[in-house]
């Protein structure tokens, strides 16, 4: 009885310890964003009417720094008639 006892002890410690190591993708991303303090981009954006026809069109930038600055700029902003 106690034999069984520590072979199950044997086997089941070491695969919690080993799923416990697995992250799930959400803190995964968690913790990778934990580590950045700023952030800015390029972006192109396209306003697509459900006919396929493209009202409007624009680029610009986006700037995030922490703890609570976020900036969104276009440029270049076409709109289709």
């Amino acid at each position: 009885m106690m034999k069984k006892l520590w072979l199950r002890m044997l086997v089941a410690v070491p695969l919690l310890a080993v799923t416990s190591a697995w992250a799930t993708p959400q803190q995964a991303l968690s913790s990778r964003l934990d580590k950045v303090n700023a952030f800015s981009a390029n972006f192109t954006q396209k306003v697509i009417s459900p006919d396929g026809e493209t009202l409007v069109d624009g680029t610009g930038d986006l700037s995030i720094k922490r703890p609570n600055l976020f900036r969104w700029d276009t440029k270049h902003r076409m709109q289709a008639c």
